[in-house]
């Protein structure tokens, strides 16, 4: 369990943490949990300045840091993370907006300017299936077949998700063992066409699917000249 240690105001820090007049960093302390105190003042600088960079921002997203160990002080990590999030700079296009947002979604993103921006690595039952992130379009692969769905109607995807217990064993002449398994079902819908992932899976599809729609649903509404693409 962590202890937090409320700090009061005459520990220096601004209002909502983080370096006062002094320059010096300071943070509210917890134990067992929050941010290595250490790694903090060494990589600051180096966070800073990656999140102030409008196009290469999605290469630092939260956690910033190592964590302390359990018995061990460190700076509130919410804190912390508040204090770097100020200081991003707003995506300089789409394409580094979306790396951000992929990024913040967990998916494995890819560098340079090739067409495929993201993977999201999938717990499929079946082989071949995969989620993949374009300049463009989000692309979907299952048994059923493929779909690619432009970022300007993944609005329009219906997702309906579903949880099923599968019971697996094994029989010898003297024990019978079983084993049970969460199987996570999603099944993406756009227009006429429907494809099913299923997967073993802590994070499935259908986790990141809703939050990709969530999060794009956003970013249109602060950069709708983005969408105004063909699809």
């Amino acid at each position: 369990m962590e202890s937090r240690n409320e700090e009061t105001p005459e520990d220096g820090r601004d209002r909502d943490g983080g370096a006062p007049p002094d320059g010096e960093l300071r943070f509210a302390t917890v134990k067992g949990g929050g941010y290595r105190i250490d790694a903090v003042k060494e990589h600051m600088d180096a966070v800073i300045a990656r999140v102030g960079d409008p196009h290469r921002g999605w290469q630092a997203v939260p956690p910033y840091f190592p964590t302390s160990r359990r018995w061990g002080q460190g700076w509130v990590a919410e804190e912390v993370d508040a204090h770097v999030e100020r200081r991003r700079a707003e995506p300089a296009d789409f394409s580094a907006a979306l790396r951000l947002l992929l990024a913040r979604e967990g998916v494995t993103v890819l560098p340079g300017q090739g067409p495929l921006i993201g993977q999201l690595r999938t717990g499929g039952v079946k082989k071949g299936d995969a989620v993949a992130f374009t300049q463009t379009h989000l692309e979907l692969e299952s048994s059923a077949g493929r779909m690619s769905i432009p970022y300007s109607e993944v609005g329009n995807v219906v997702l309906d998700t579903s949880e099923r217990q599968v019971d697996s064993g094994a029989a010898t002449d003297l024990t019978v063992s079983v084993d049970s398994s969460l199987l996570h079902i999603t099944q993406v819908t756009h227009g006429q066409r429907t494809l099913e992932f299923r997967e073993y899976a802590p994070a499935p599809v259908g986790k990141t699917l809703r939050s990709f729609q969530l999060a794009i649903a956003g970013l249109r509404t602060r950069h709708p000249e983005w969408f105004r693409m063909e699809p």
